[in-house]
């Protein structure tokens, strides 16, 4: 939940441009971390939950980059 916060608060300061652009997608990445996790522990098995996690970390690393291009957005306007 706090991560969620976070992200609203950042992209609360985009313009309408960039609405349509980065933050979605960090909207996407941020919640498709916790929608593998659960869809991970659904599985049933280990073996399962454990790809589900991969995919939650690679979900991570993709908003990580999403943050970081936004640090440079002020040069983009």
């Amino acid at each position: 939940m706090d991560l969620a916060v976070q992200r609203y608060n950042l992209t609360a300061s985009f313009s309408t441009k960039e609405l349509c652009g980065l933050a979605l997608q960090i909207n996407r990445s941020c919640a498709s971390i916790p929608a593998n996790i659960a869809e991970g522990h659904e599985r049933g098995s280990r073996k399962g939950y454990v790809q589900f996690l991969w995919i939650a970390h690679g979900s991570s690393c993709e908003l990580k980059a999403h943050i970081l291009l936004s640090d440079y957005r002020s040069d983009w306007a």
